[in-house]
């Protein structure tokens, strides 16, 4: 749905507050209150972009934190907020709504680390295939080394091991 341009509506967390870009989001809600402001710019900019038109909601709470930033928000955007106060009998039953919806949500998870993990085995898969396929190959690569060679780490372990050594003589003749 977010490829093909179909999804209007996108619930950002942190993970959506930057480098998507969804052509077709009109409605941003923050699933959880930003920490700061940048990421609030960020994540409600993803929708009214190149000049369209969005809508941003942002659910807060009554913590000093939440209310000191809504306020910095509303004073930088200006006119463009509106504020809403809801009904503690209307946040329960959405909340009771989304308890049930909770089953769903997690067999969303479930079905998302089943693809994440086939894509993973896939990729295993793959790259094993390619060492078999390309064993002679990628054997007859020369070995990787370190930037010193194995002679040049050996010259300065022993001139550690020779500076160690003067420095014991000299503690041993009282210096």
């Amino acid at each position: 749905m977010l490829r093909g341009g179909q999804a209007r509506v996108l619930v950002a967390t942190d993970l959506a507050s930057r480098g998507i870009d969804v052509p077709a989001v009109e409605t941003v809600i923050n699933m959880d209150f930003p920490k700061d402001l940048t990421t609030y710019v960020h994540r409600v900019g993803r929708t009214a972009r190149a000049g369209r038109r969005g809508v941003a909601v942002t659910l807060a709470g009554t913590g000093l934190g939440e209310k000191t930033l809504m306020r910095e928000i509303v004073r930088r955007a200006g006119k463009n907020v509106l504020s809403r106060s809801v009904a503690a009998s209307a946040v329960e039953r959405c909340r009771v709504k989304i308890a049930r919806l909770e089953p769903d949500i997690k067999a969303v998870f479930s079905l998302e680390w089943q693809e994440k993990s086939l894509r993973l085995a896939d990729m295993e898969a793959r790259k094993a295939e390619n060492m078999i396929l390309h064993e002679a190959e990628i054997m007859s690569r020369p070995k990787r080394s370190w930037i010193q060679s194995k002679q040049e780490r050996q010259d300065v372990l022993e001139a550690k091991l020779e500076r160690s050594r003067k420095k014991i003589e000299a503690l041993a003749k009282g210096g």
